[in-house]
């Protein structure tokens, strides 16, 4: 029951559209992402399920080195700050 609450508060608060929520991998491929996140980047769901947004592509130069930091340390620890 308690995993069922949880689940159902998570769900909501993404398909809220509130904030905008992506999931994606070590590559930069994104896996998921609410309608929020889309929006705000001008994809569609259908380029997402295409598997054609990658995070690596979208996220300035300057920030490279900081999201290639944070990977290492997700492999490395299993957590970023």
């Amino acid at each position: 029951t308690a995993l069922k609450e949880s689940e159902l508060k998570f769900r909501r608060l993404i398909e809220s559209n509130i904030i905008s929520v992506v999931f994606w991998d070590i590559n930069g491929d994104i896996l998921d992402a609410n309608d929020a996140f889309l929006q705000m980047l001008g994809y569609s769901r259908d380029e997402l399920e295409a598997g054609k947004i990658n995070w690596r592509d979208i996220t300035p130069p300057e920030w490279t080195e900081r999201d290639d930091k944070a990977v290492r340390e997700i492999v490395e620890t299993g957590q970023t700050q």
